[in-house]
């Protein structure tokens, strides 16, 4: 009996679990300056990758239609340079931060909304849900928003 066909099916399956189970819940190094200029040098080296890989998907047109089309492309691009735009967002509104004591954690909160935000006339609402929009709602206020 060939077992090699079982064997790369079942190769197959830990591969995608392995990937589940390691995707990144990771957030951003927010209390580091030199670890988070380093982690958005590498995340805006990812945007520029997935959009260039997802031309139709990702095109000025589309995110005028789209409100939340520039939060799923900056989330895929944490994501592939191994944070979690999610994981970050909830952190910076769980401890919180003061603008002027915290400015590295500013930086971080003004480099995740301004992209997503900054010079739309979408409502906060049409962008995020859910834990998110909550994270959110909270980080806008510590910004003084």
């Amino acid at each position: 009996m060939n077992t090699r066909p079982v064997i790369s099916a079942i190769l197959v399956v830990l591969m995608f679990v392995f990937a589940a189970c390691s995707m990144s819940d990771n957030p951003l190094p927010i209390d580091d300056e030199a670890d988070l200029l380093a982690a958005m040098g590498k995340i805006n080296q990812e945007i520029g990758k997935v959009a260039s890989q997802m031309k139709g998907q990702y095109s000025p047109e589309a995110f005028k239609r789209s409100p939340s089309l520039v939060r799923d492309l900056y989330a895929k691009a944490f994501e592939n340079a191994g944070y979690s735009y999610s994981a970050t967002l909830h952190q910076l509104a769980e401890e919180g931060f003061d603008v002027v004591l915290n400015p590295t954690r500013y930086t971080a909160a003004a480099f995740m909304l301004a992209a997503v935000l900054g010079g739309s006339d979408f409502k906060t609402e049409e962008v995020f849900s859910g834990q998110e929009l909550k994270d959110v709602k909270d980080i806008i206020g510590f910004m003084g928003g």
